[in-house]
């Protein structure tokens, strides 16, 4: 059930992403001289409040006691780090580049994620994590390539 849920939500995931970049495509279109720092800063406000409402919605109430944990800590540094600079960073690619080639270049952060947690956090690596990673680099090469 966990794979299933996870798998669902990895998708949506990649619905949204790729749907928010379309709109950021379209709204950099538009408005040639707006900043991707002002889009990144509205849709980081806009999140805050839905994810907000959400926790409202479905636990009556939200715990700011979460803060105090050092482990809550250094997911919220990871957020920041992921989050806003990550996001500004993607913008720009999307307001230079398109949002085509920005998704394709920025789909290597899986990779990342994957190399840094066997470096870092010591996570093993199956054989089809290994073969996805090689997969993955091989397409973003020909992507940039082509």
């Amino acid at each position: 059930m966990k794979t299933k849920n996870g798998v669902s939500f990895g998708l949506l995931s990649g619905v949204f992403w790729g749907l928010g970049l379309t709109i950021s495509a379209y709204i950099f279109s538009i408005f040639t001289d707006l900043s991707p720092f002002v889009v990144a800063a509205a849709h980081d406000f806009l999140s805050i409040f839905i994810l907000l409402g959400y926790l409202l919605v479905k636990e009556g109430k939200v715990r700011f006691s979460i803060f105090l944990n050092i482990r809550n800590v250094s997911v919220i540094i990871g957020a920041l780090l992921a989050g806003p600079i990550g996001m500004q960073a993607n913008l720009y690619a999307v307001k230079y580049i398109g949002s085509s080639l920005a998704s394709s270049v920025s789909a290597i952060y899986p990779a990342v994620s994957v190399l840094l947690a066997f470096f870092f956090l010591k996570h093993k690596i199956s054989k089809y994590s290994i073969w996805n990673f090689i997969n993955h680099c091989r397409n973003y090469c020909s992507d940039l390539q082509g």
